[in-house]
């Protein structure tokens, strides 16, 4: 959707606001603020209202309220005095005034849009999130994870499509009608439900909504003792699956059996490995420990705690790169001598395959992730990274497209996207990416360090400076601060900070030393901090080989004897790129 109040364009679907083409920048928050008074323009929108839509569970003043009016005005052209835009009615709240209109887009366009809208594939389903109604409101990873369950089980029913998690949770605490959420999904059907959880009993009400006229067609309300989950989750699935009549080729998949008590640290762990911080992965690998300790036969627990493992690992560099990969590596091969048909576990092995410049067979064990479930945007989005660290980056974009359209809210694959976007030196669109996953998860890791990357691309070194300090995760803020330092032409500074990088990390972060080096267009030490990463097989190597900095090495005779001893394969982008 796109507003335009005279030469001002508020573009909802790219999250951009502009002014004569010039894009005007505001932070996510204040732009949502704009979007929704806009959206709520014919009445008045009060503070109360502002606080339950816009911040929706955290605790905000009056003043910040009253900051992002005033942000929200000085981008607009407007301000507290003239009040044109948005107009202050006191003691009550805000209305925006302003002459606004939708701009009419391009006929082909409109008419897709339309289609998708009014003729909703047929045999289509949303399991929402179920609410936690337990009495200490503390089992919300619980009532997740039942949903997300019921979510799987039935994506495994032929003819019958299904809504992935991200995008059916999003409507989470939001007050909308089944009709509304229905058309933003694109379903003919609802799923909603509760989670009553009291010592070991379970009450779990369920009802199925028909889109069209938001009539309940079944509802039911399930009492067992939490020994019996597993069953129930089929009983719901099944009897969801009867209201629908739907001809099934077979039965439906029925879930693993697994110790109860385990099962719901699984749930606990998976929660928090998807906050995306240091601090969430910790616990996460503490808790699915407990699981596994509890019952260790449960394939999903096994690849959750090696990918958690090889987050630490890689991503947030929290224990020794070797160690790490060998407790990946474990876990996974146990998650398959589990469940020979768990399509995660070959993805991530996959990526453990790349660490060993083993190409071929990551290609293998992606295809056949693929083949076992192509429909999970999570095996889509490892395969777009495995593509990614073989040189085949189209194909990367291509697959992370598709994980996007399968879950359009399933927020990380913008921060993926954003990323690969840097890699080929799309900056606008990278941009536009990474803006989006900040605006739903502000507090992840990684994302200020890859904008810092792209605004010194840009040239736009102040920006940068101040992007590096947001960045919330401590090793990623001093690699973007390293960056931006030295493209600030600050070199006493840039030095000394590389100097703490190399103190704090260097024994594990060996192809980020490499990287700092070529960004400073230093080929000796960069080469050298290269063939220390080779030597220890780091899986982020054929990452960063990728990146634009490295660039300044290119001409280097060093350059190409160092693609050939990474053994890359022949359609690599890179070994072309000399000629």
């Amino acid at each position: 959707m796109i507003y335009r109040l005279g030469d001002i364009e508020v573009d909802t679907s790219n999250f951009r606001l502009s002014e004569n083409g010039s894009t005007i920048a505001v932070e996510p928050q204040v732009f949502d603020l704009i979007v929704y008074l806009i959206a709520n323009r014919d009445r008045l929108v009060t503070r109360e209202e502002l606080f339950d839509n816009l911040w929706t569970g955290r605790v905000v003043s009056d003043t910040s309220l009253s900051n992002h009016i005033k942000s929200a005005r000085k981008a607009l052209g407007d301000d507290g005095k003239k009040q044109l835009v948005i107009k202050t009615i006191h003691g009550r709240g805000y209305q925006f005034i302003a002459n606004t209109h939708e701009v009419i887009e391009n006929t082909e366009t409109l008419k897709t849009k339309e289609i998708a809208l009014s003729n909703p594939a047929e045999k289509s389903i949303a399991v929402l999130a179920f609410a936690d109604l337990s009495p200490e409101q503390d089992q919300e990873y619980f009532s997740d994870g039942l949903s997300e369950e019921l979510i799987n089980l039935l994506a495994k029913v032929p003819e019958l499509r299904v809504i992935s998690r991200s995008s059916s949770f999003s409507f989470k605490g939001k007050n909308k009608t089944a009709e509304e959420m229905g058309k933003l999904l694109n379903v003919t059907h609802i799923l909603e439900g509760s989670v009553r959880k009291a010592g070991n009993h379970l009450r779990i009400t369920t009802q199925l909504i028909q889109v069209s006229d938001e009539s309940h067609l079944w509802s039911e309300t399930f009492n067992e003792e939490l020994d019996d989950v597993f069953r129930i989750q089929d009983d719901i699935a099944q009897a969801v699956i009867k209201q629908l009549r739907l001809t099934l080729l077979g039965d439906l998949t029925k879930t693993k059996v697994v110790d109860p008590d385990a099962y719901t640290l699984f749930l606990e762990a998976k929660y928090l490995n998807q906050q995306h911080t240091r601090e969430s992965n910790l616990k996460a690998e503490k808790i699915i420990n407990e699981s596994i300790a509890i019952d260790p036969n449960y394939a999903p627990a096994w690849e959750l705690l090696g990918t958690i493992i090889f987050a630490a690992a890689t991503t947030y560099v929290r224990e020794p790169l070797r160690e790490g990969l060998g407790r990946t590596t474990e876990a996974i091969n146990k998650a398959i001598e589990l469940d020979p048909e768990y399509a995660p576990a070959y993805a991530s092995l996959a990526m453990l395959n790349i660490g060993d410049l083993e190409f071929e067979n990551a290609n293998s064990n992606t295809k056949k992730a693929l083949m076992l479930d192509g429909g999970n945007s999570e095996v889509l989005s490892i395969a777009a990274n495995v593509a990614s660290h073989s040189g085949r980056m189209s194909e990367a974009l291509d697959l992370l497209d598709q994980a996007i359209k399968l879950d359009p809210l399933r927020y990380v694959l913008y921060l993926n996207l954003g990323i690969q976007y840097i890699m080929m030196n799309q900056l606008d669109e990278a941009a536009a990416a990474i803006k989006k996953f900040n605006y739903y998860q502000p507090e992840a890791a990684i994302q200020h360090y890859a904008l810092t990357n792209l605004l010194i691309r840009q040239g736009r070194i102040d920006e940068a400076l101040i992007e590096a300090e947001k960045e919330p995760d401590a090793f990623w803020r001093l690699l973007a601060k390293n960056l931006a330092t030295f493209a600030a032409g600050k070199q006493e500074e840039a030095d000394a900070l590389l100097t703490r990088f190399i103190d704090e990390y260097g024994d594990e972060a060996e192809p980020n030393v490499a990287h700092l080096f070529a960004a400073r267009n230093e080929p000796d030490q960069a080469f050298e901090w290269l063939d220390i990463a080779f030597q220890k097989h780091d899986p982020s190597i054929t990452e960063v080989i990728n990146y634009p900095d490295l660039s300044n090495l290119w001409n280097e005779p060093r350059w190409d004897k160092f693609l050939v001893k990474l053994r890359l394969p022949k359609d690599h982008w890179l070994i072309d790129v000399n000629n």
